[in-house]
């Protein structure tokens, strides 16, 4: 293609020079140094030299930026003198001032992959981040720390699509069945001769061609499954995660049922100890009451995210964050669920518009979704892990030490 590009310019730039040295009427000694300047035109995008005509060049032979920076070569890149020659003589440029990734076929070359996601705004991937965690009734009660390696990473679109499928496929019952002939009852007998009776020849009634048959091909009992590997599966949670975090539908709650203190705090300690019995005061901190409650009370801690559903997230059923009261008040509910962290898939947290999870339950993702999930040396891991929790305890102590002393 090279070859046949530089040809075509060659026979443009010759037949420019026939034009340029039929109208001048110059001198054959004077030839060659036109057609060296109507090249030079033709390639470079710069004007021709005086007395020959500048001629554009086609649009599939115009240089691009990126070929010229990827070569090195400065020549083929647009100058000033260039841009103010061919504005002077009334000229366009043939070296294109537009942006080449916006013609070009191929995804931009901003060093990430066509398949992931980008936002209208920047984010430093990989850096820990905190999270406000409040209580059910909307009062905040500190920070929590979003490792950068499990909920600040790249959100791959095709990582998603796999991980989706695996767990589809999985879940998926596989009870299909249909008889084949072998299994239908009846046709153990010709049902006529082979020949002399002016019919088709037949074997048995059970054919897939006669009523009644069995069924061709026909599907059987299986599993779907198929394998992924277990670090794909990993890598698809920290992008669902990541995604909920960067759209603004991830949040972080103390507990699911009790609340914290004020105005609607006593309210509720109040119409509880009026349910008491013998209108005494009751020693029970105020809790939810019922799944109304609780859908008013996260549609005000949510507010301002997209979507009406809702994936909960606690410890597990023998929780105190939420439990088996909390399961057995969003049964049967179409827009709310719960899980514990070991139950959660990318499945779910895609499925649901916003992502409500409490402290225990992200300190127990975080773990999961951080440390190395193939361990050679159990030994020397556990030792490691022992030493990351008496460096994270002694920053601690030197933290709250410095924090008295100012």
């Amino acid at each position: 293609m090279q070859l046949a590009g530089a040809l075509r310019a060659l026979a443009g730039a010759s037949a420019a020079w026939r034009q340029a040295t039929v109208a001048a009427a110059a001198a054959s000694s004077n030839s060659s140094s036109l057609l060296g300047s109507a090249v030079s035109h033709l390639i470079h995008g710069g004007a021709a030299a005086t007395g020959s005509p500048a001629l554009p060049l086609p649009f599939g032979l115009q240089p691009s930026r990126r070929l010229a920076a990827s070569r090195g070569d400065a020549s083929l890149l647009p100058t000033a003198s260039a841009a103010d020659s061919s504005s002077s003589s009334g000229l366009v440029s043939v070296v294109r001032d537009a942006d080449d990734e916006a013609m070009s076929p191929h995804p931009p070359t901003t060093g990430s992959g066509p398949l992931t996601v980008r936002y209208p705004f920047p984010i430093e991937y990989y850096k820990d981040a905190e999270a406000v965690v409040h209580s059910i009734d909307e009062q905040p009660l500190g920070l929590v720390r979003l490792p950068g390696a499990a909920f600040n990473v790249p959100v791959r679109l095709d990582i998603l699509h796999r991980v989706v499928r695996y767990w589809r496929a999985k879940w998926q019952q596989g009870t299909h069945k249909a008889k084949r002939r072998g299994e239908v009852r009846g046709g153990g007998r010709k049902p006529w001769p082979q020949k002399k009776t002016g019919r088709a020849r037949q074997g048995s009634i059970r054919s897939p061609l006669w009523k009644g048959g069995g069924v061709s091909h026909a599907p059987l009992p299986r599993s779907h499954a198929h394998g992924l590997p277990r670090a794909v599966r990993l890598l698809g949670m920290r992008c669902a995660l990541s995604a909920k975090i960067n759209e603004g539908r991830f949040f972080v709650v103390e507990d699911f049922l009790r609340l914290r203190g004020g105005a609607e705090g006593a309210a509720a300690a109040a119409a509880a100890a009026a349910a008491s019995p013998g209108g005494g005061v009751t020693s029970a901190e105020p809790r939810v009451r019922d799944y109304n409650e609780l859908k008013q009370r996260l549609n005000k801690l949510t507010a301002g995210s997209f979507g009406s559903t809702w994936l909960l997230v606690d410890s597990g059923d023998g929780g105190r964050d939420g439990g088996a009261r909390l399961r057995k008040m969003v049964k049967g509910r179409v827009v709310m669920e719960v899980l514990a962290p070991e139950q959660l898939t990318v499945y779910h947290v895609l499925r649901y518009h916003r992502l409500v999870v409490t402290r225990s339950a992200l300190g127990a993702l975080a773990e999961a979704l951080t440390r190395p999930h193939r361990v050679n040396k159990p030994v020397r891991y556990a030792w490691w892990l022992r030493r990351k929790a008496a460096l994270e305890e002694a920053v601690r102590e030197l933290n709250e030490a410095a924090a008295c002393t100012q």
